[in-house]
């Protein structure tokens, strides 16, 4: 399996995880992932993305969610564990994560064409017992309560770091850690033409309910989902089947 888990179908992602025996290693599955961000880890409540509970991350694109995600997932592939994206927004570049440095086949990138979809699909990810950290991510509104019930038992259940991310408003389940994120700028790397690439990313964090706000400033491990233009917003294009199956970069 490479760095993308070419996703078609429910059948199909059934498929690709019964290739796997379900493997817990030495990992401490009740544990805390670290963001890799020590003064975002001292922020939070239990020092880092908790195992066994839903954390709601929201902020737009350029915000620093992305790239904290990525440096936890590289910690989990460090311990042996892999990690899993369920993609609403679809547009998410697989290949960036190999860019970052994770090593293939400890990501698994999902398209989802919906949110049913991709409830679907996290819900099978969280219950196979092969991710330490499942992100269900491009979240733009409502989830029915009964699913956020029982997506919190199974991560419980399973000692899955279970993250919600949306890019204006958390989906307020009960019980999970909101996180607000607030871009506040890029550093770019400049050439003969002008802005090249992002080098560094800094953004604020906040905790719902709280006032205060950190600062963090992190070497930006996700250039290959922002274009090479000043706005922010910008993506990578990848191509993909209309089955969700990755293709690679365009020519």
């Amino acid at each position: 399996m490479g760095t993308l888990a070419a996703i078609s179908s429910r059948e199909n992602l059934r498929q690709q995880l019964s290739r796997f025996q379900v493997e817990r290693g030495g990992a401490d599955r009740l544990g805390i992932v670290s963001t890799g961000e020590t003064r975002l880890d001292r922020l939070l409540p239990r020092g880092g993305l908790v195992r066994g509970q839903m954390t709601e991350m929201v902020g737009e694109r350029g915000s620093g969610r992305t790239t904290l995600l990525v440096g936890a997932m590289m910690r989990l592939a460090r311990q042996g564990e892999r990690s899993a994206v369920v993609d609403l927004d679809g547009d998410l570049d697989p290949a960036s994560f190999a860019e970052a440095g994770l090593s293939p086949g400890w990501v698994w990138v999902i398209r989802a064409g919906e949110l049913k979809e991709g409830l679907w699909a996290t819900d099978v990810l969280v219950r196979s017992g092969h991710f330490g950290l499942v992100v269900l991510d491009g979240v733009s509104g409502d989830i029915p309560a009964s699913w956020l019930r029982r997506l919190q038992v199974e991560a419980r259940q399973g000692g899955v770091a279970l993250v919600v991310g949306s890019r204006v408003q958390p989906v307020s389940a009960p019980g999970s850690l909101k996180i607000r994120f607030r871009p506040l700028g890029l550093e770019w790397e400049v050439g003969l033409g002008g802005p090249v690439r992002p080098r560094r990313v800094r953004f604020g964090v906040q905790l719902y309910g709280q006032g205060r706000e950190v600062s963090c400033e992190v070497a930006c491990r996700t250039q290959g989902l922002l274009g090479r233009h000043l706005e922010v917003g910008d993506r990578k294009e990848a191509r993909w089947t209309e089955g969700g199956v990755w293709l690679g970069d365009p020519v």
